[in-house]
């Protein structure tokens, strides 16, 4: 699996950090609760509550990250990896 996180700011200068992984995916409804007790805002997605079919967990193990910007556009193969 492939993530993305964007921070925003300017189109060209804003950083993006991509992580390619192995990931397991967890049916674990008392993590679920958890989740949905620290993190209220989620709500608004998983609305049927911990068994919501929207809300899916996973655990990412297993692989590379590195940072981009449109400025490293064409050039992903000069950026550092970080393994994991």
């Amino acid at each position: 699996m492939e993530v993305c996180f964007y921070a925003i700011g300017n189109p060209k200068t804003a950083q993006m950090m991509r992580v390619a992984e192995d990931v397991v995916f967890l049916d674990d409804i008392a993590l679920k609760t958890r989740l949905l007790e620290e993190r209220p805002f989620l709500k608004a997605i998983a609305t049927e509550g911990p068994e919501d079919p929207l809300l899916v967990l996973f655990r990412v193990y297993n692989g590379e990250a590195h940072f981009w910007t449109m400025e490293d556009n064409m050039r992903e193969s000069e950026i550092e990896r970080i393994t994991f």
